[in-house]
């Protein structure tokens, strides 16, 4: 993956253009937020092995936590399958088109935007590290379809209205959580790579979603309401190569969400201390819903 101005210069020391050094201070903060999110998780799996023989290690701190606060809390690990459908538009920046290696003039080619319907299945495991820490993995299978494209071409060839595409995606993220009583707030932030067949190099994200609402008893089950808000970086310029009418197109761009933030609203049934089933809603520019459905243990 190559990051979005990652080409040789002049002008400063190292070869490095001024206008390049936002995107080495990102990849810098990235890679570390990546390293501590992968380092917690190898800890987690290490440690916490004994918990399968009947001795549960995790979370650490949990001592400290009044005992009656303990029984609210949920157990240790957890494993969810997960399906997300998302539409929104991408704002594109930095086209850039070629036929059999010749590159087309900017004037004779402008994507400007796109929108796209994204359907992924994704399969999550996770632990509490600390009481208030969670870590987890995820990794899935992702569809979609990119239309209402935004393109003025004058080219010797003909564009389709719209280009279905597949592949995987995987991930690590954190979540912060606390509470005081039935009032809760979360924090999540993740970092995912999405690998798909219409592009040569991965579609790194990340998303962060602070989430906030009330946890108490109805019908004899534990259900929680909340509000909150999701936001959503794509930082990497993505490059591609396809055939129209025998002749071999490259085109490399910059695909941003046109509304990075939307608000968001779910519930999550708990039908006891290991099955719990969530549905989440988002509206505004992003529209999305998810549903999953989790066992802990």
């Amino acid at each position: 993956m190559v990051p979005s101005d990652a080409q040789s210069g002049a002008g400063v020391p190292g070869g490095v253009e001024p206008r390049q050094w936002g995107g080495i201070y990102w990849g810098f903060f990235r890679r570390m937020i990546l390293i501590h999110l992968m380092s917690g998780i190898v800890i987690v799996l290490i440690i916490s092995g004994s918990a399968f023989a009947g001795d549960r290690v995790l979370p650490f701190g949990l001592s400290k936590v009044p005992e009656a606060m303990r029984t609210h809390m949920p157990l240790p690990y957890g494993i969810s399958v997960q399906y997300l459908y998302v539409t929104e538009k991408l704002s594109i920046k930095d086209f850039e088109l070629s036929v059999n290696g010749q590159k087309i003039p900017p004037s004779l080619a402008n994507l400007k935007s796109l929108n796209q319907l994204t359907q992924t299945v994704t399969f999550r495991a996770d632990a509490w590290l600390l009481p208030f820490l969670n870590l987890y993995g995820i990794g899935g299978y992702v569809t979609g379809t990119a239309t209402n494209l935004n393109l003025s071409l004058f080219a010797p060839f003909s564009v389709p209205g719209k280009f279905p595409y597949h592949g995987s995606v995987f991930g690590v993220g954190s979540t912060l959580s606390g509470g005081y009583g039935p009032v809760f707030l979360n924090y999540d932030v993740n970092y995912t790579w999405t690998k798909v067949n219409m592009l040569d190099t991965s579609v790194e994200t990340l998303v962060q979603g602070i989430r906030g609402g009330y946890r108490g008893d109805v019908f004899g089950r534990t259900v929680s309401l909340y509000g909150g808000g999701f936001w959503e970086g794509i930082r990497e310029t993505q490059r591609g190569t396809t055939t129209f009418d025998g002749m071999r197109i490259g085109y490399s761009l910059k695909a941003r969400a046109t509304y990075p933030w939307n608000p968001l609203v779910g519930t999550q049934v708990e039908f006891g201390p290991h099955e719990n089933l969530k549905i989440e809603g988002g509206f505004g520019g992003r529209k999305q819903i998810m549903t999953s459905f989790g066992y802990r243990f």
